[in-house]
């Protein structure tokens, strides 16, 4: 994808190879732990040198990576490495047929926008045609998930299942608990719930599909 209808971006590439490079994933969840990338090349087990290599691909600006997954909505997900200069960040999309793209989320340093649940995004994982395409798009999408409506353990589960799947080399169940808990801080208030809209987006996303939303 070439291009993205209603957004306007600079010169997007492919993606798609990347994700079966095991330093993709230290690359692509570092910011989100929030720890320095020698430390999470580590935890990963991938050689900082290749998990440096590949986060200077992910933020070229002069080919921004796009990750493209059907939603089996009668939409694709797209999530774009947006390397214009001074206003870096992740931009994850919803693009439906025949219409302009919607912005569901923003990485810019942490989430920002809508966001995704988790019962949404195990739900678009599930839609994937195979397993290994599941697991990859549920890690992609990680960062942007901010309600859990799951269980941890359950939770932590379903992400070390799919760090095992693309190939991460690293203890799974450690790396799953700290992308569930990127940081130590302490929960002390509840999140609010999440109430579902009746926009495009979240029919898209719904997790189950009601007639009505056909």
């Amino acid at each position: 994808m070439k291009t993205i209808p209603g957004y306007d971006g600079g010169p997007l590439d492919d993606g798609g190879a990347l994700l079966g490079v095991a330093a993709f994933w230290p690359a692509h969840l570092g910011p989100h732990l929030m720890d320095p990338m020698e430390d999470v090349a580590a935890l990963f087990g991938v050689p900082f040198d290749e998990v440096a290599a590949a986060y200077r691909r992910l933020t070229d600006h002069a080919a921004w990576p796009v990750f493209t997954f059907d939603t089996g909505r009668d939409a694709r997900l797209a999530v774009v490495y947006r390397n214009l200069d001074e206003d870096e960040g992740v931009d994850y999309l919803l693009v439906p047929d025949g219409a302009d793209a919607i912005t569901v989320a923003t990485d810019e340093g942490g989430a920002f926008g809508r966001g995704l649940t988790w019962d949404e995004a195990a739900a678009l994982a599930a839609r994937q045609p195979e397993p290994v395409i599941g697991a990859r798009l549920l890690l992609l999408l990680a960062p942007m998930i901010v309600h859990f409506e799951a269980p941890d353990p359950d939770v932590v589960a379903r992400l070390a299942e799919a760090l095992r799947t693309v190939g991460v080399p690293g203890p799974a169940q450690p790396i799953a608990e700290r992308i569930l808990h990127p940081d130590d801080y302490s929960d002390d208030e509840e999140p609010a719930a999440f109430v579902r809209g009746d926009t495009l987006a979240d029919r898209i996303l719904a997790p189950v599909r009601n007639a009505s939303s056909r």
